[in-house]
């Protein structure tokens, strides 16, 4: 039997731990963004899963503008809230979670990853900035560049989409 198959949906699946990212417009304050948080926590709960750690929505910069049509009028934004959610269920279950997911108008974008119950996530801190030369300077914008260059946005949207669950 290989792997996909093994992933067919069937009352008998193994529990896995997934985690879910997730992005909150940023026009909600933040006694709806709480809401929002404990709906998706519930949805979790209700789906069977079972909740191991979770990291309150924060509202952040994005790296680049996303839009989300929210009733028939595209919505541009270059702020949101980001929150985590890790828990514990089926395949099948999470399946169901992801579905629930994509009819929330308040989430811009959401991400739903298998894990482990080991890794932790690691508070992103500012490195200390060193004096560079001008040649590394130089050096370092060029390499900048050829990144920005080989991946766009819709490139990245797509390659993530690609490792999501569908």
């Amino acid at each position: 039997m290989n792997e996909e198959e093994k992933d067919i949906m069937t009352p008998e699946q193994e529990p896995r731990i997934y985690e879910l990212g997730f992005l909150l417009a940023p026009a909600l304050d933040q006694d709806s963004v709480s809401g929002e948080t404990a709906a998706l926590r519930d949805l979790i709960i209700e789906k069977q899963g079972i909740i191991i750690s979770l990291g309150e929505a924060k509202e952040r910069l994005l790296a680049y503008q996303m839009s989300k049509m929210i009733d028939n009028k595209k919505e541009k934004f270059d702020r949101a809230y980001f929150g985590w959610i890790k828990f514990e269920t089926t395949p099948c279950m999470a399946l169901e979670i992801k579905s629930a997911l994509d009819v929330k108008k308040n989430i811009l974008r959401f991400l739903i990853i298998k894990t482990t119950r080991e890794e932790a996530v690691v508070e992103r801190r500012m490195a200390p900035k060193k004096k560079l030369s001008s040649k590394t300077k130089t050096e370092a914008r060029g390499a900048r560049e050829e990144i920005e260059k080989s991946l766009s946005p819709a490139e990245l949207d797509k390659t993530i989409d690609a490792m999501v669950i569908n």
